[in-house]
């Protein structure tokens, strides 16, 4: 997993969490939204085809979302009060 640090927000590349394994659909990769919520709203209203509905992890809430060519984006935002690795 490779993170790289952008301003205030993250910018994250990599084969999942610890307990996901990698697939030959690629790596992921997630992007940092300041409003989660905001984001949420936007995309369903948007009509972007998700992936993985808003879920939480001990580290951040993220969703995943489809593009027009079927690759899977993350959109998260990091719990409040968690470190940056």
């Amino acid at each position: 997993m490779k993170i790289v640090e952008i301003a205030t927000g993250t910018l994250s590349i990599g084969a999942g969490a610890p307990n996901w394994q990698p697939t030959t659909s690629g790596c992921s990769v997630a992007l940092e939204v300041e409003d989660f919520d905001a984001a949420i709203e936007h995309l369903r209203a948007s009509g972007v085809r998700f992936h993985r509905d808003p879920f939480e992890t001990p580290v951040c809430r993220m969703a995943f979302v489809l593009d027009p060519d079927g690759n899977s984006l993350g959109i998260h935002k990091r719990n409040p009060g968690h470190p940056r690795d």
